[in-house]
């Protein structure tokens, strides 16, 4: 697979949904896959469902500060 081809293979929808699934400061690893990822953890919707799927992470002091939020 060439570099850059990871959104080809993967449909934004399916990403997304995996994305929502792991901890912040996985997600934060995951933007510098390709610019389609960056883009998805970026989002204001993104980072939103993020938080109502794992409201208790923020309390050791890391995470959505560092999603842009």
């Amino acid at each position: 697979m060439a570099r850059g081809d990871v959104g080809d293979v993967l449909d934004e929808d399916v990403v997304t949904e995996i994305l929502l699934r792991l901890p912040s400061a996985a997600v934060l690893g995951c933007r510098a896959v390709c610019r389609a990822w960056r883009r998805i953890t970026s989002s204001p919707g993104f980072v939103a469902a993020h938080a109502r799927r794992r409201p208790l992470e923020d309390v050791g002091g890391n995470g959505r500060q560092d999603l842009g939020v």
